[in-house]
């Protein structure tokens, strides 16, 4: 839902509530829900749902045990909103509430409304809309299910006509069309009507908060209003303020989403951590802070390098918000995480959003983009860019994450065979009439993998989420790149190395990338942790688009990598057999050693000098037509994600960035495939078709919605692979 018709929802609803403004400035009425007379708390009205079947004032059960409010969808839903609360015009506040969720699957996002609103009003009582990009005074509630009770945050600067806030919780129940082909639809929304959402503590508070007796306060100035910062104490214990976006890796870091954070702490010496990503230098500054006093920190983030100068742009392809259980951050929006995701150095994101925000993106893309009327997670400024695509999640063949996908993906039900991801791809690659372009990447393609269990993972029907179609679509030339940095259990990346190694040794051309499959509001991974930097001709979700087609790649977690080879980058070709090489590498977290690999073997090396970085410069001979790479790693950080490696490389091996390859050419002589290297990937597929004849055993009798699967759906997936297979077949010769 666009924000003008989500605004006029609004209106109709709400705009002619004449509601007595409360008599207590900036305190919610009854915000606990404990008081009350008859079915009705004090302080709340009931503006449209059923007592006891759509919503009730509920006697027990809140986040201390006693009464609270519960809204679902059944019988169409329910709206409720509190009495306007007297604030001061341009002063900050924070809206905080207590927020419980469950249901099954996408529930939450197969309603029409769903959303938190707060929403401004005049000295006349009438609703006040800004114009600010940011305001989003309707917080859409993607969650669909939390642990237990967790707390739903925003903070909000009333503008200058503002004289009250009023505070409402709505749902209306959707009804969304169950008659796609494959049963997408029915899988994902069919469950509702089993959505529940509890409601309790509501408060407003005028921020910054006073410092309680025996206390100081530290304020930091955050950096640009983007950055990751930790504070810990003497102790070592991390600290962070309510309301932020906090995450438990990263040594337990937070995002305050605001340029300035205030901690109101016991006297003693902490620890003020900053950083943006990889190419600034990380920020630390152990301070005092003394009772009844103020300390103030300003980090400073200097660039080491600056890529978006030389058009290569670092982002995250692989990014989740209320995909699965577990929020704790409720109230989380796509735009919160592009806000994150600019403070961890990034960019640009493709974000995967569930099927609904895709196409209400692609519907407002085709509208011409309208600013007034945006969606959620349509989001620009100067030094970001993003758009929202889509997971395809083939659960057999493989997961595919599309990079700026144009119109409305179709794809199929997850837990069938068809339509296979070369189907959904097609799609991709014909774009739309505005000429959107979009790019494939094969995700976390290793997942339950390692060098000793390949085939045996390969042929069973059980194992899911793994890339089975991997060789299948490099060979039949649907994959722009595969996720070589990814979380994977187990992380063995040594095994895709190899593997990749071996697809390039057959002639093959594809690039390599990483993303972090976050899921931003569960507030564990941290976003872009793994990441693709990508060169574009323009700084436009198109042209990285296009970067990610052409193979102009490399992928870190850490590490900044610069390679060239004859004067071109990743992506590109170059003559042989005599080819200049420059290459060069560094980490703010300590680098071991930077590699050029020929043809899978290591032709140059080099170390870091006393300024940290490791560089090389050489003229190489190379006998036959092939691929050069540059990879570099170094030891792990607690600020990094190593999840790509094994916990036993982690301390020595834990930073890693590659390059996609230059591709070398010999004329007259050739790239010679190598037979076993061939006869492998045709085990692959073998081995990948038992498993595809044995699906639809496994799955009789669990189909949830949609059709069966049937004999012409496994069929044409064979005959995709059996494809695929002819094209080994002839390299091996």
């Amino acid at each position: 839902m666009n924000r003008n018709t989500a605004w006029a929802e609004y209106i109709e609803e709400a705009g002619a509530l004449d509601l007595p403004v409360a008599s207590t400035p900036e305190t919610v009425p009854n915000g606990s829900f404990e008081t009350g007379s008859g079915p009705l708390p004090d302080g709340w009205h009931l503006a449209s749902g059923v007592l006891g079947e759509s919503t009730k004032w509920q006697a027990d059960g809140g986040v201390d045990g006693g009464r609270c409010l519960w809204l679902t969808p059944r019988g169409g839903g329910a709206s409720w909103y509190g009495r306007p609360i007297p604030i001061t015009p341009g002063a900050e506040y924070a809206f905080r509430c207590a927020i419980k969720r469950d249901g099954v699957r996408h529930w939450a996002h197969a309603c029409r409304i769903n959303w938190v609103s707060l929403v401004f009003l005049d000295q006349a009582g009438q609703p006040v809309r800004t114009e600010a990009e940011n305001d989003q005074p309707l917080v859409p509630i993607r969650c669909r299910k939390t642990a237990d009770w967790v707390e739903g945050w925003r903070h909000v600067v009333a503008p200058a006509p503002a004289r009250s806030l009023q505070i409402g919780f709505r749902i209306v129940r959707g009804e969304p069309a169950f008659d796609d082909a494959y049963g997408f639809r029915r899988f994902w929304h069919g469950e509702i009507d089993t959505g529940q959402w509890w409601i309790d503590d509501v408060r407003l508070e005028r921020m910054p908060l006073p410092v309680e007796p025996s206390k100081g306060r530290l304020t930091i100035h955050v950096p640009e209003g983007v950055a990751r910062l930790r504070v810990t104490s003497e102790a070592g214990d991390t600290v962070a303020p309510e309301a932020a976006v906090t995450y438990s890796h990263g040594g337990g870091c937070f995002h305050a989403l605001r340029d300035a954070v205030h901690l109101a702490l016991p006297p003693g010496s902490y620890t003020v951590e900053a950083m943006r990503g990889f190419q600034r230098c990380p920020f630390s500054q152990t301070v005092p802070v003394q009772d009844g006093g103020e300390t103030v920190v300003e980090p400073a983030l200097p660039r080491v390098v600056d890529w978006p100068r030389q058009g290569w742009y670092a982002g995250d392809h692989h990014l989740h918000l209320s995909f699965h259980g577990a929020t704790r951050h409720p109230m989380m929006t796509i735009d919160d995480l592009y806000c994150v995701a600019r403070g961890e150095g990034l960019d640009f994101v493709s974000f995967c959003g569930e099927i609904v925000d895709q196409h209400a993106y692609a519907d407002w893309r085709e509208q011409g983009r309208p600013l007034d009327a945006r969606p959620d997670g349509a989001y620009a400024t100067t030094d970001f860019v993003s758009s929202v695509s889509h997971e395809v999640t083939q659960d057999l063949l493989g997961h595919v994450c599309l990079v700026n996908a144009p119109g409305h993906i179709a794809p199929g039900h997850p837990w069938w065979l068809a339509p296979t991801n070369v189907r959904v791809v097609d799609t991709v690659l014909e774009g739309d009439r505005h000429g959107t372009q979009g790019a494939v990447v094969m995700a976390h393609p290793y997942h339950a993998m390692t060098a000793d269990n390949v085939l045996k993972v390969l042929a069973d029907p059980t194992v899911t989420c793994l890339g089975r179609e991997l060789p299948v679509d490099v060979a039949l030339g649907y994959a722009h790149t595969m996720d070589l940095l990814s979380v994977e259990e187990p992380a063995d990346l040594d095994l895709r190395f190899r593997d990749y190694f071996r697809l390039l040794d057959l002639g093959m051309r594809i690039g390599v990338s990483g993303a972090s499959d976050a899921y931003a509001d569960q507030g564990t991974e941290i976003l872009g942790s793994l990441r693709t930097v990508v060169q574009g001709d323009a700084f436009t979700m198109d042209a990285i688009a296009m970067g990610y087609r052409g193979q102009r790649t490399w992928t870190t977690n850490g590490p900044l990598l610069e390679f060239r080879a004859g004067g071109v980058g990743a992506g590109n070709c170059v003559a042989g057999p005599h080819v200049h090489v420059e290459a060069g590498a560094f980490s703010n977290w300590g680098l071991t050693r930077l590699e050029v690999i020929a043809n899978g073997e290591v032709v140059a090396d080099a170390t870091p000098g006393d300024d940290g970085w490791a560089p090389l410069d050489v003229e190489l001979d190379v006998e036959r037509s092939g691929w050069l790479i540059a990879r570099c790693w170094g030891p792990g950080h607690c600020a990094l994600n190593v999840q790509s490696t094994p916990p036993e490389q982690h301390q020595d091996r834990g930073q890693w960035a590659v390059t996609s390859p230059v591709y070398v050419i010999v004329e007259g002589k050739p790239l010679e495939p190598r037979r076993e290297d061939a006869e492998y990937f045709m085990r692959w597929i073998d081995a990948s078709c038992e498993a595809i004849r044995g699906r639809m055993a496994v799955l009789e009798g669990q189909g949830p919605g949609g059709p069966a699967m049937r004999d012409e759906d496994v069929q044409a997936a064979l005959d995709l692979f059996y494809r695929a297979r002819a094209v080994y077949e002839k390299l091996r010769g």
